[in-house]
């Protein structure tokens, strides 16, 4: 009876470590699988392509320092189009990255005073205007101006607009920018809008790295 035990207990063991040690290679074989299938991705649009598959858990990311100084951040902006990287972030979870791009954007800085011709016509905007241009010119700081006329949320920042992306803007706002050197103060209309801006180019353009990488996870069981 004892040695019955004993050949019970060793077949459950035995069968125990097969289990695990199947468990164990079926996670490897879906794992190289995921990444055989990241090999193939090239681009941003092909990684989407990937990611409508229902049997597949992931998403795409778009990293820049300028927004993220993390180390994952770091890691992704330094190294080059097609690296993977697979990480078992914990004992229920495989992760597998692949960068499928990197790209240098142009960004801008400016601040503005925006005037809302919902509520002023336009002899009151040019009346504005005209008396903010006065002000400037007699030594007037640009914030100031800003806090006291600006007729949205950003006038509690001075008109700091902060660092945005060619595209993000309206284009008669974008193309405007554009055309002023560092320091100008000038005026944009978007008349389809109703907005109206004054506008002083703060900061010199400038390009900004950033990395986009796709994930894909399978679960450890």
């Amino acid at each position: 009876m004892k040695h019955f035990a004993k050949a019970g207990l060793c077949k459950l063991i035995f069968c125990f470590a097969f289990f695990v040690r199947f468990s164990s290679m079926a996670q490897e074989s879906a794992t190289e699988n995921l990444r055989q299938r990241l090999l193939k991705i090239n681009s941003v649009n092909e990684a989407r392509k990937l990611l409508l598959d229902d049997k597949i858990v992931g998403d795409i990311l778009t990293v820049d320092s300028s927004s993220d100084s993390s180390g994952f951040t770091k890691y992704w902006l330094e190294k080059e189009v097609g690296e993977i990287l697979i990480s078992h972030a914990n004992q229920d979870t495989t992760y597998l990255f692949k960068l499928v791009s990197v790209d240098s954007v142009p960004v801008f800085r400016v601040q503005y005073i925006y005037l809302d011709g919902a509520k002023l016509n336009s002899r009151q905007i040019e009346e504005t205007r005209a008396m903010i241009y006065k002000r400037i010119s007699q030594g007037d700081k640009f914030e100031t101006l800003a806090n006291q006329y600006s007729m949205d949320g950003n006038s509690k920042k001075g008109g700091d607009l902060g660092w945005f992306e060619e595209g993000q803007m309206m284009q008669e706002f974008q193309d405007a920018i554009s055309r002023h050197q560092l320091g100008e103060v000038f005026s944009v209309d978007i008349p389809s809008q109703r907005w109206y801006y004054i506008v002083r180019n703060t900061h010199r353009p400038k390009h900004k790295k950033t990395s986009t990488v796709v994930y894909v996870l399978h679960p450890n069981n």
